[in-house]
């Protein structure tokens, strides 16, 4: 025998030795969705989810059967399926509705009369509000949220009828504190969705943190500099499922169809919001109801 067959025969030895060692296998999940879904609402929750996971390279999921379908996705046999990152960011995918939008805002010194008169209506509050940024009205503590909610409901005529309120979707860095925001129900809203958003990727900004970068259709380039054009020098706030992610503030006005998401926020939360942007809204959640310990 040749020595070139025989180096080449030792070449496929090892290549499929080094395969089966680090070999990966797909992971069936079984989905179920609400029960007072319809069926309508459920195909068209397993479309959205479909594409949600799709960025991640999840083989897309199975018929839908009495309210259930199969995903699959890449796991090497020695991983925990129960402990994996993947399962976790799956759960939240399936749960979030996923409506994200920017929208105008409201300045706390726009509204200095009608926080007064709230306050005075409800003087315990100052015992546990703090002052916000120039940006937001006020932050607070977890477990007072609900009880805030309730006291803005209560006195919703003390305030503008275009405004309505909505919470930071994470806390201050090293605190339980949350930060609301009043935003603008009449002002310009830009959708983020697969009708306006042309491509996406997770990337790092100029000063190293992770963020989203987003490219718009054409169609939507003139939409997102006139928001941005009639909002110099002020806030406009990204919104998801009636949480802000973030709050920028307008230096310029923004051509080109480009903007980014970013802030306080972790990979995974990024990897969830751009699964959302990318796979829609989701109008009927879901859950997963099983994890097989066989490979196919």
């Amino acid at each position: 025998m040749k020595k070139t067959n025989i180096v080449l025969m030792l070449f496929i030895a090892t290549s499929l030795l080094f395969a089966s060692c680090n070999r990966r296998e797909y992971r069936t999940v079984t989905i179920a969705f609400d029960c007072n879904c319809t069926p309508q609402q459920q195909l068209l929750a397993r479309e959205v989810i479909n594409n949600r996971v799709g960025v991640w390279g999840v083989r897309n999921g199975t018929d839908l059967i009495d309210g259930k379908f199969n995903l699959s996705f890449r796991l090497r046999p020695e991983d925990n399926p129960y402990s994996n990152p993947w399962i976790y960011l799956l759960e939240r995918i399936l749960t979030q509705r996923g409506e994200i939008y920017i929208t105008e805002m409201l300045q706390a010194h726009e509204l200095a009369s009608a926080l007064n008169s709230w306050i005075s209506e409800n003087p315990d509050l100052s015992r546990f509000l703090r002052q916000a940024s120039f940006s937001g009205l006020f932050t607070a503590p977890t477990q007072y949220i609900s009880y805030i909610d309730s006291a803005l409901n209560l006195n919703r005529h003390l305030f503008p009828a275009n405004v309505y309120f909505a919470w930071s979707a994470t806390s201050g860095e090293f605190t339980d504190f949350y930060e609301l925001f009043a935003l603008n129900s009449t002002g310009q809203r830009l959708p983020l969705n697969p009708n306006t958003v042309r491509s996406s990727r997770i990337e790092d900004n100029v000063h190293g943190f992770r963020q989203i970068g987003i490219s718009l259709h054409r169609d939507y380039h003139a939409e997102w500099a006139r928001l941005t054009r009639e909002n110099i020098g002020r806030n406009l706030a990204f919104v998801m499922d009636g949480k802000v992610l973030m709050h920028p503030r307008v230096n310029d006005e923004i051509t080109g169809g480009r903007l980014n998401i970013t802030g306080n926020l972790e990979t995974d939360d990024l990897s969830l919001i751009q699964s959302v942007i990318l796979g829609g809204v989701l109008e009927c959640t879901a859950r997963i109801i099983e994890i097989p310990n066989t490979y196919n």
